[in-house]
């Protein structure tokens, strides 16, 4: 099975890539997000990746996990 993956895909777009095929990459690398860095609550039913540049870099260090409630405030502050 050799399957073309990211650089190597005809259809890797580097830092072109759109907003939701960023989110996929992320959870790829990183996995669902299962808690919330900000308040610590693990037991909320949603978990968003959040942005922490906002310029939507292609950098794992560039994401937070939030919960929703979090992820609101976090963004009304930037």
């Amino acid at each position: 099975r050799n399957r073309l993956q990211e650089k190597n895909s005809l259809a890797w777009k580097g830092d072109n890539v759109g907003y939701r095929g960023l989110h996929i990459w992320v959870e790829k690398h990183l996995g669902k997000p299962r808690f919330c860095e900000h308040c610590g609550i693990r037991e909320s039913k949603r978990y968003h990746w959040a942005n922490k540049s906002k310029k939507y870099l292609r950098k794992l260090s560039d994401w937070i996990r939030l919960c929703v409630k979090c992820h609101k405030q976090y963004d009304k502050k930037i």
